[in-house]
């Protein structure tokens, strides 16, 4: 970024930190029916539950209805 004005410079710090993986996206750590650790990740776009062997993307559009059992 030698060269490159300050503003310049920000935009390109700002484009590169946009495309890194998880940006954007706030993560909680929660249990599943079961008691496992699991990890919740809500983004625009929808929410992320990535357990131990497998991840699964739920778009809002398909979520009807959302729970909370909290003890």
């Amino acid at each position: 970024l030698v060269g490159l004005s300050q503003g310049t410079a920000e935009e390109y710090y700002i484009l590169a930190a946009q495309q890194l993986d998880g940006y954007g996206q706030e993560t909680f750590l929660v249990k599943d029916e079961h008691g496992l650790e699991t990890i919740l990740g809500v983004t625009l776009k929808g929410i992320i539950v990535s357990g131990t062997n497998s991840s699964k993307f739920y778009k809002w559009a398909e979520i009807a209805n959302v729970l909370n059992h909290k003890k």
